[in-house]
C-alpha cells in the first residue's frame, strides 16, 4: 500500500505562499562582496536587504558533521528525505549552528515553515547512520506518517516567517528530486549549495582560525564563495545542537 502526504489545502493563499520562495533565488551571494572578506566589520542590519535559506551544522568538527564540509554537500543531500533549513536575512542572522550552506531550493520542495524550532525527526524509519551517511529504511512509512500526524503544514511567504521568527526558524524541505507532492506543480528539484554561510563571532573556545580553515576547505571542494557575517547585537556564535 502506498501512502502519501496529506497535504494543506492548495487554495490561492497557499500556493502564492510557495510562489513567493522563488525570490530569495535573486539573492545571489556571490554578488554579496560586502561580506566576502573575514572580520569585514560591516553591519548587515544597516546595508541591503537579503533573505537565504541555509542548512546549519553544528559542532563540525565531529567526524561525520565534518565530512559534510569536506565533500559534495549536494551529492550528499540529494539522498536525503527530509531536511531541516533556517531562513535568515539581513535582520535575522542567526541560525541553529555557526557554519552551514547556503541553498537554493525549488518552492515545490518545501513541506512546511515554521518560526520556530519544531526538532524535526528528519531520519524517523531508519538506522543510525554508519558515519558516511548512510542509513537502512526499517520503516519506509514511518516519515510520511509522522508528516502527516504532527507536523505543521502550513506553508507562509518568507517575509511573514522573518517577520514571525524570534530566534530561527525551521524550514522542512524535501532532499530528493522528482517527488509529487503538490498538484499543479513540478517534482521536487535539486538542491543547490551557493554559498558558505560562517557566523563570524567572538568563539569562546578559541576555534576562529580552524572554523576559517574549515570554511575555505568547504569552498574549495564545492566552489562556492563565503559570506562572513557578525552580528552586531551579538558576540559569539551560536554553539547549540543540531542534528546532520
Amino acid at each position: 500500500m502506498k501512502k502519501v502526504f496529506n497535504l494543506p489545502f492548495m487554495n490561492q493563499s497557499n500556493h502564492s505562499a510557495l510562489h513567493e520562495w522563488k525570490y530569495l533565488q535573486n539573492y545571489n551571494p556571490k554578488t554579496q562582496i560586502e561580506f566576502h572578506r573575514p572580520n569585514n566589520g560591516v553591519n548587515p542590519r544597516t546595508g541591503r536587504k537579503w533573505m537565504h535559506l541555509v542548512y546549519m551544522i553544528n559542532r563540525p568538527m565531529e567526524p561525520e558533521r565534518n565530512k559534510l564540509l569536506t565533500s559534495n554537500f549536494e551529492n550528499i543531500v540529494s539522498k536525503w528525505d527530509a531536511i531541516s533549513t533556517s531562513l535568515i536575512s539581513n535582520v535575522l542572522l542567526e541560525a541553529y549552528g555557526s557554519i552551514g550552506y547556503i541553498l537554493d531550493v525549488p518552492p515545490q520542495n518545501i513541506i512546511s515553515t515554521n518560526e520556530a524550532d519544531i526538532s524535526f525527526k528528519n531520519h524517523i524509519g531508519t538506522t543510525p547512520s554508519n558515519g558516511n551517511f548512510q542509513r537502512k529504511v526499517i520503516d519506509s512509512f514511518a516519515l510520511v506518517d509522522y508528516i502527516n500526524k504532527t507536523q505543521n503544514r502550513k506553508i507562509v511567504p518568507p517575509k511573514v516567517l522573518i517577520e514571525k521568527t524570534m530566534s530561527f526558524s525551521e524550514v522542512i524541505i524535501v532532499g530528493k528530486a522528482g517527488i509529487s507532492i503538490y498538484p499543479n506543480l513540478p517534482p521536487t528539484g535539486e538542491i543547490k549549495a551557493k554559498g558558505i554561510y560562517l557566523m563570524d563571532g567572538n568563539y569562546v573556545d578559541g576555534k576562529k582560525q580552524e572554523m576559517y580553515k574549515l570554511a575555505k576547505r568547504a569552498s574549495e571542494v564545492n566552489n562556492l564563495p563565503i559570506i562572513y557575517v557578525k552580528d552586531p547585537m551579538f558576540g559569539n556564535s551560536l554553539t547549540m545542537n543540531s542534528d546532520v
